[in-house]
Order: structure tokens, then C-alpha cells, then sequence
């Protein structure tokens, strides 16, 4: 987890989307327990992901069925109804199959998980931005980073559950991104 007094490609999100949402999380400290639908299935593939790929590291592929289980296990394990829905014309099994469906899309996608080699999952990188003298300090944690001996590159994995993929164009104007790959390069230089 980031430290709280560095910028961070979800503080810079923040701020861009809701300047009164920045205030109230960042600088008054406010706490919040909402938690919506959106969030929540993010968090339960993202961390479906995190587990599979640790395994994946260690040379264990695990199944499909395995992965699908672990989403649904999880899911019921931490499922309250406190979590909230915003678009009420979909329920908690359309937000829970969509979910599962992005799941197999992606198992089937990248089986057998051999293109490229897994460096690290969950990694916290810290680093200094310079801008006219001043040094920010900033932080992030890559859902998984992985080499690429092919291509001789480093490759960031930044898991999203949405509705729709993001354009080129987009992703080259994404700030997470972006300041993912200055982090890696302050690194290792060389890359």
C-alpha cells in the first residue's frame, strides 16, 4: 500500500474526476465505507488474478473451473448488502456473471500463460518525479509486472473490469500508465 503523503496514479484519478472527492479523501482524511457494485466485483477478480498468478509464477497453472470457483468463493465470502448498486437495472447476479465472463474471456485468451515470464505481482514501486527543481514523491503497486525475452521489454499488467476495452490513444494518455513506466525506467535505466 501506497504512503499516504505521495502522489499516486489514484490520487492524480482522484483529483482529475472530483476535485470535493480529493479534498475530503486526501486532504481532510475522511474515511469512507461506501463500497460500489463496480469496485467490489473489481476487487474480487483482481484478486482472483493476484492468487492465480502467484501460482502461475511457481509453475502451477490451475484450471479454468479453479479460477471461476475462487471468483464465486470469494464473492460469497465478502458479498454484504451494504455493497451499492448505482444502475438499478442490473442486480447483484448481472454484476456477479459479468464478473465470471470476463474471467473465461481472459482465461481463454491468454492460455497457457507462457507469454512472458512473471516478475512480480502486487509490487510496490516508489519514486521521485522532478518538475522545475521539486522533487514529488510518488508511489503505485503494479498488479503484475512480467518480462518479455522476445520482445526484450518489461510488461505491466494493470487488470480493469469494465465494460469495454480502453483505445490506443487512451492508453497512451493514461497517467497510471505513464508513471508506471517512469518508475520502471528511474529502475533500470536500461530498459
Amino acid at each position: 500500500m501506497c504512503i499516504r503523503d505521495r502522489y499516486s496514479p489514484t490520487r492524480i484519478k482522484t483529483f482529475d474526476d472530483c476535485k470535493l472527492k480529493y479534498k475530503y479523501q486526501y486532504i481532510d482524511k475522511l474515511e469512507s465505507d461506501l463500497i460500489t457494485i463496480e469496485r467490489f466485483r473489481g476487487d474480487i477478480v483482481h484478486d482472483v488474478l493476484e492468487e492465480f498468478y502467484k501460482l502461475v509464477k511457481g509453475g502451477h497453472i490451475k484450471p479454468k473451473d479453479w479460477v471461476l470457483g475462487k471468483y464465486k468463493e470469494l464473492w460469497e465470502k465478502n458479498y454484504t448488502d451494504s455493497v451499492k448498486i448505482v444502475k438499478k437495472e442490473f442486480t447483484v447476479g448481472d454484476y456477479f456473471n459479468k464478473g465470471i465472463q470476463c474471467l473465461i474471456d481472459y482465461y481463454d485468451n491468454y492460455k497457457p500463460f507462457d507469454q512472458a515470464k512473471i516478475v512480480d505481482t502486487e509490487r510496490l514501486i516508489n519514486f521521485d518525479i522532478e518538475f522545475n527543481g521539486i522533487k514529488y514523491p510518488f508511489c503505485g503497486v503494479l498488479d503484475r509486472l512480467d518480462w518479455n525475452d522476445e520482445d526484450n521489454i518489461f510488461e505491466v499488467h494493470d487488470y480493469k473490469v469494465s465494460n469495454q476495452l480502453i483505445t490506443q490513444e487512451e492508453a497512451d494518455n493514461d497517467w497510471q500508465l505513464g508513471l508506471y513506466h517512469v518508475a520502471l525506467k528511474e529502475k533500470w535505466p536500461e530498459i
